[in-house]
C-alpha cells in the first residue's frame, strides 16, 4: 500500500541540495532513524520528529511506527530532493514531502553549571549509558575504551593533556563501538558545550588536530556530526540539555538524548559534563 507523510527538512540540508531527484543509498539504522547517502559523498539522516534539528537531517512524526525497519532497509530504493524522499520496497511505496523547519537557537539564562554537573552525573547513572561514564562518576565500570584513554587524561581536565593534545585525539577519534564510535560521540558532547558557552579558545588546535585526523581514524558518519559541531551549527537534542533552566527540563533532555543509538547519547552526555567540569575547575 503506498502512502504519503510530512517530514521536515533542516535549513542547513536544504541550502545545500537543489530539486533535483538524486538516488540515495542506506548506510546504516537505529530504532528511531536511517543513515542515508547521496552522491556517494553526502550524508543524511532521517530521524523522528521529536529530535527537532539536525543539520543534516530529515524529521519525520512516529518516525519509528511510519518509517521503521520494515519499511526501509537495505533493498529499498530511496530517492530524494528537497521536495520530497521516496522509498520504495516490495510492498509499497512513501513518499515523504518535505517542509523546511524554522530554527532558533535558545537564548536565555542557563542551569547553574554545578547544579548542571549534579543532575545530568544522576541522569547518567539512572539510565547507564555511554562506555566513558567512568571518566564522569566512578560507579560506572572502566571499559576497555575508557581504560584506553585514561593515561592521557588528568581526571576533569582535558586541557590539562594539552601538551600532547595529538596523543589524546588519536585514541579517541574513531574509539569504540557503534554507528558513531563512542570517542566521536564524546568529543562532539565535549566541544558542543565548549563552543556554545563562549569556551571556543579552550577548542582551537583541538579543532584544527581533528579536522586534520578524522577521516582518517574514523567513518563518515561521525565525520559529519564533528564538523557540524565544529561549524557551530544547531542541534536541538545538545542545545535543550546545555540550556536547560532547571532540573525538569535537563531531565526531560536528557531522557530524549539518551534514546538515540545504544551508546551514543550518553557519550554526548559523558562529554558535555567534562566539558562543564573543566569549566567549573577554571573558575575556581
Amino acid at each position: 500500500m503506498d502512502k504519503t507523510i510530512r517530514g521536515y527538512i533542516s535549513p542547513c540540508l536544504a541550502e545545500k541540495h537543489t530539486k533535483e531527484e538524486k538516488p540515495a543509498l542506506l548506510l546504516g539504522s537505529f530504532s528511531h532513524g536511517a543513515y542515508l547517502e547521496i552522491d556517494e559523498k553526502e550524508i543524511l539522516l532521517l530521524c523522528d520528529e521529536k529530535y527537532k534539528e539536525i543539520p543534516f537531517g530529515i524529521g519525520i512524526d512516529d518516525y519509528a511506527y511510519v518509517l521503521g525497519p520494515d519499511h526501509i532497509d537495505g533493498e529499498s530504493k530511496i530517492s530524494f530532493s528537497t521536495e520530497w524522499i521516496r522509498i520504495a520496497n516490495s510492498e509499497a511505496m512513501i513518499e515523504i514531502k518535505l517542509q523546511k523547519r524554522c530554527v532558533e537557537e535558545r537564548i536565555g539564562k542557563r542551569f547553574d553549571t554545578q547544579e548542571f554537573i549534579d543532575t545530568a552525573t544522576r541522569m547518567l547513572r539512572f539510565h547507564r549509558k555511554g562506555v566513558f561514564g567512568s571518566l564522569i562518576d566512578d560507579s560506572f565500570p572502566e571499559t576497555e575504551w575508557s581504560g584506553r584513554i585514561r593515561t592521557f587524561l588528568q581526571r576533569n581536565s582535558l586541557k590539562a593533556a594539552s601538551n600532547d593534545m595529538e596523543g589524546i585525539l588519536l585514541q579517541l577519534i574513531g574509539l569504540g563501538p557503534g554507528l558513531t564510535p563512542s570517542g566521536d560521540d564524546f568529543l562532539c558532547g565535549y566541544l558542543y558545550y565548549k563552543l556554545h558557552t563562549g569556551k571556543t579558545e579552550d577548542c582551537l588546535v583541538m579543532m584544527d588536530l581533528i579536522r586534520q585526523m578524522m577521516y582518517q581514524r574514523t567513518n563518515r558518519i561521525s565525520c559529519v556530526y564533528l564538523e557540524h559541531v565544529m561549524n557551530e551549527d544547531v542541534f536541538s537534542l545538545f542545545e535543550d540539555i546545555i540550556r536547560s533552566e532547571n532540573q525538569e527540563e535537563l531531565k526531560e533532555a536528557v531522557n530524549l538524548l539518551t534514546e538515540m543509538g545504544s551508546n551514543s547519547g550518553g557519550d554526548v552526555l559523558c562529554g558535555m559534563i567534562y566539558a562543564a567540569m573543566e569549566t567549573l575547575t577554571d573558575r575556581q
